[in-house]
């Protein structure tokens, strides 16, 4: 007969694999580093050249439309103007720091955190890039994003897609 079993099986540490820790902790790195690479280097928006206005065709950073829309060079929005100059940087900062937050340290409420970040970071960079244009204009003109323009989109999506995954439910084992 073999003695009884007093602990209960709640009360012994499992032992988690650290896979999904690395993982996740790829993901958040991979989803920051895409923000901060879209807002810091590559061109956002195709501008195709205008004779009539001796203006020749270029490719404009992240930096280019900030100074073009503080410097009221072109039509933009509140949200186009403010995205540009502080919100989008604030998001980005804000994705990032929640993301890595949630794949150091796993807990529900950063999860929830970072789905919200991210969807707000989507909706008011799809919103910035459409600044005072007509939602016809914009789409006639989504051809014109360049890279920069879909790192940021596909960041928030990375970090997006962790923030849903951590959310799912664990198997018991």
């Amino acid at each position: 007969m073999s003695a009884p079993f007093s602990e209960s099986v709640a009360s012994v540490p499992a032992r988690i694999s650290s896979k999904p820790k690395a993982a996740a902790l790829a993901a958040a790195a991979a989803g920051a580093v895409l923000l901060v690479t879209s807002l810091v280097g590559p061109g956002w928006l195709y501008v195709p050249a205008n004779p009539a206005a001796q203006v020749p065709a270029m490719t404009l950073s992240f930096g280019d439309l900030h100074d073009l829309t503080a410097g009221g060079m072109v039509p933009t929005n509140g949200i186009q103007d403010a995205y540009l100059s502080w919100l989008g940087w604030m998001l980005v900062a804000a994705v990032s720091v929640l993301a890595v937050a949630l794949a150091v340290a796993p807990r529900r409420s950063l999860a929830w955190l970072l789905v919200v970040a991210s969807v707000v970071g989507l909706v008011v960079t799809t919103l910035a890039l459409k600044g005072p244009l007509s939602w016809g204009d914009f789409i006639d003109e989504a051809k014109n994003l360049r890279i920069g323009g879909y790192l940021v989109i596909i960041g928030f999506i990375v970090t997006l897609v962790l923030a849903a995954i951590s959310l799912r439910p664990r198997r018991e084992l």
